[in-house]
């Protein structure tokens, strides 16, 4: 089992293929294993690189509660591995964490490619039925019910527009390390949304961005992307048509569409 040692943590990861690299970043939920498919899509034409965030899959803990901490591992994996400057797709919380490293380790980083980072999602007003989601997570949670408060939360964020969610349509596997992830999201949801991060330092990113966005995506997360849109002028927003929040679940065809075009176009216009 690959493992790179990071401070006090050993972090696993798996990497396959050649070519560029590309780091992916998973949101709060399972692991690595949420891009088990896109790896394999990918891999034929970049160096992908998919590891668990410390708390979550099969890295150590405890989980770090803190995104700038989540940056750290990801520089310091990316610098063992000998993996820069790469393309870094991130998604969900896993979209803070490609801020982060973006700001604070520019020199790793080639191009910025973002599935919808619910950034400063709790700094701004929600939706009174977001709060109550939130609620009944916080409830649940407090009363030792951490399983269940994972799995209200994974079926909010992963809704559609139209009905229904991605985390119901998941693969067995899937569900069962999304679940086993629930004390790791609960300290990612502890950690904020990124408000450690001024609209100041995001504005200062100088790669190339390009922003996915699911056409059935709740509006409370579509907010995230908004702002991130509105603080980086040469962001490309990508739509992605029949998709919520679970873009990569939801549309995989058309995810990895996406994903390939923004990382072609990205090294060529760098070169």
């Amino acid at each position: 089992m690959p493992t790179v040692h990071i401070d006090d943590t050993d972090i696993h990861y798996e990497e396959s293929g050649d070519g560029p690299t590309l780091l992916l970043i998973h949101g709060s939920g399972g692991g690595g294993i949420a891009w088990e498919d896109m790896v394999e899509r990918l891999a034929p034409e970049f160096r992908v690189i998919a590891y668990d965030r410390r708390g979550f899959g099969r890295s150590a803990g405890p989980p770090a509660s803190d995104f700038h901490r989540d940056g750290r591992d990801a520089a310091g994996l990316l610098r063992a591995l000998d993996a820069s400057p790469a393309a870094v797709l991130g998604w969900s919380g896993g979209g803070i964490v490609a801020l982060d490293l973006a700001i604070f380790d520019p020199e790793l980083v080639r191009t910025l490619v973002f599935a919808e980072p619910p950034l400063y999602l709790m700094s701004n007003p929600l939706t009174p039925a977001t709060g109550a989601v939130f609620g009944t997570v916080q409830e649940l949670a407090g009363s030792g019910r951490v399983t269940e408060a994972g799995e209200h939360f994974f079926r909010w964020a992963s809704s559609r527009t139209t009905g229904g969610n991605a985390y119901d349509d998941m693969a067995p596997a899937v569900q069962v390390a999304m679940r086993d992830s629930a004390p790791a999201v609960m300290a990612d949801l502890q950690g904020g949304t990124g408000e450690y991060l001024t609209p100041e330092m995001i504005g200062a990113i100088a790669c190339p961005v390009t922003c996915l966005l699911g056409e059935l995506t709740h509006p409370d997360i579509v907010g995230g992307t908004d702002r991130l849109m509105r603080l980086l002028p040469q962001a490309e927003l990508v739509p992605i048509p029949g998709a919520g929040h679970a873009l990569h679940f939801d549309q995989p065809d058309t995810f990895e569409t996406a994903v390939r075009a923004a990382c072609r176009a990205r090294t060529e216009s760098n070169r």
